[in-house]
């Protein structure tokens, strides 16, 4: 058989588009519109076959999509339980900089996991201009919007600069304005971003599956003098986060070389990975 027949034979065990959309129409309107809560239990599969009038592969296709959506989460052997509507997504961009960072602070709750000092390992000495065995502070959030969790963050300091932060205050106010009001000049970033299965040590904490994908970025603050005054590795739910990146193009009797310099602070540098969790 070939893969247009198998095609054609999953679509008609399942029934058309029209049968199972519009079992989702029903049942996400009910999702969406507070009907059913997150939480709550789907009706059966048996339940949903006599409701619709269709096949029982039917209802599992509808309720695959639905899934997809992640309005619904289905387990093996156990009920189908609503998620509920997916927050909205938080947006950052590259062009905005630390200040972008800032925002997104302040648009988030965090909560405090740990304020500890640390010794710096070699590799973070040397992101942070510090010799190995230097004190540092090390601040670990996750922060939250309308109380779903969003991103996590971890961030180590100078100890000149972590000396500046008052741990009370970190559940209100970002660490950039805390560095800021301590009089440290925050003038710019650089950053990586990438994408990677989500460890076994974050998932509970985001509240999504080990090896789900998560959006990372990792930033390196300096400060008016070129030195480093903050390393940043935030981890993003890939449902709840997107990054938007603006494009740069050398206006009319600006150079190539000019445009570059000017898009250093909002480009892409690569600053290695550190596991000194």
């Amino acid at each position: 058989m070939s893969e247009q027949e198998r095609r054609s034979a999953n679509m008609s065990a399942a029934g058309s588009p029209h049968r199972y959309g519009r079992i989702m129409a029903a049942l996400r309107a009910d999702i969406l519109g507070g009907a059913l809560q997150p939480g709550d239990g789907l009706p059966s599969e048996r339940a949903l076959e006599e409701r619709f009038g269709v096949s029982r592969i039917t209802v599992r296709r509808a309720l695959e999509e639905l899934a997809q959506e992640r309005l619904i989460e289905r387990r093996q052997g156990r009920r189908t339980v609503v998620l509920g509507p997916a927050p909205p997504r938080l947006v950052g961009t590259v062009a905005g900089g630390h200040t972008d960072m800032l925002q997104l602070g302040r648009v988030t709750e965090a909560r405090v996991r740990t304020f500890e000092w640390r010794i710096a390992s070699a590799g973070l000495a040397e992101k942070l201009d510090l010799a190995e065995g230097d004190q540092v502070l090390y601040v670990a959030r996750v922060r939250f919007r309308d109380g779903a969790p969003v991103f996590h963050t971890e961030a180590w300091l100078p100890r000149a600069v972590g000396l500046l932060i008052d741990r009370s205050m970190l559940e209100r106010t970002p660490i950039l304005d805390l560095m800021m009001e301590g009089g440290v000049e925050v003038a710019s970033s650089r950053q990586i971003m990438s994408a990677a299965p989500c460890p076994d040590w974050l998932a509970p904490l985001l509240d999504i599956a080990v090896g789900d994908p998560v959006f990372r970025l990792d930033r390196t603050v300096r400060d008016g003098a070129d030195r480093p005054v903050q390393f940043l590795v935030s981890m993003f739910r890939w449902d709840r986060f997107s990054y938007q990146i603006e494009a740069l193009h050398s206006p009319p009797g600006v150079s190539p070389a000019t445009a570059a310099l000017r898009a250093r602070h909002s480009g892409l540098v690569a600053i290695g990975a550190l596991d000194d969790r």
